[in-house]
């Protein structure tokens, strides 16, 4: 029969444990609390949600929603960092490569509003890569190429504008000069048949 146990935990162990887990229950709250200010400072469109976050190797913020993707752009001189939120619609996106082992986002941009091309340096496995890639896809209806006549061709992608029923159209000309009454008609008719031809 036993008639005394001793204490199985070190002196100040339970003390150390707990004072460990309070300092890691600081760091989540605050990080939770900086996330939320974050969140709040995005300028999202009416109905817009943030889907994931994530910090660049700078420190910096990125969010993707389910209409767009944030990043800071530009830099101040007396600060060195960003200082605004940089909004690129997914339906503005042309391509975007997503390298997962080394947390390289990259993407370019289809409309003079965004930069040709952008390499974001997020942490290796981050979602929002992946979601990024995720969200670009759903946008794409159509990408072909039509035929403008004696004007060559045209690269013709239509995006779903998240948020909206309305079809972007993005035309990459591949000859002639742009804004020629000739050219412009060609490009006319050949998107109202690739239109009728797709029902849109």
């Amino acid at each position: 029969m036993v008639s005394h146990v001793e204490g199985l935990g070190a002196p100040g162990l339970t003390t150390r444990l707990t004072t460990r887990w309070q300092a890691r229950l600081v760091k989540f709250v605050a990080a939770v609390k900086a996330r939320d200010d974050v969140k709040t400072s995005l300028p999202l469109m009416s109905g817009e949600r943030v889907l994931a976050m994530t910090c660049d190797s700078g420190g910096r913020w990125v969010a993707a929603s389910d209409r767009a993707l944030y990043h800071h752009g530009g830099v101040t001189a007396a600060s060195r960092r960003s200082t605004e939120w940089v909004r690129v619609g997914w339906e503005e996106m042309g391509k975007l490569y997503w390298n997962d082992r080394e947390g390289t986002l990259t993407f370019t941009g289809m409309v003079p509003t965004v930069a040709r091309r952008t390499v974001l340096q997020l942490p290796a496995g981050a979602n929002l890569g992946a979601l990024a890639r995720e969200r670009l896809a759903w946008t794409e209806v159509v990408r072909t190429e039509i035929q403008l006549g004696e004007h060559g061709r045209a690269r013709v992608i239509a995006r779903r504008q998240p948020g909206s029923d309305e079809l972007t159209w993005l035309v990459g000309l591949d000859g002639g000069k742009i804004g020629t009454p000739s050219l412009q008609a060609a490009l006319d008719v050949a998107l109202s048949e690739l239109r009728a031809q797709l029902g849109l």
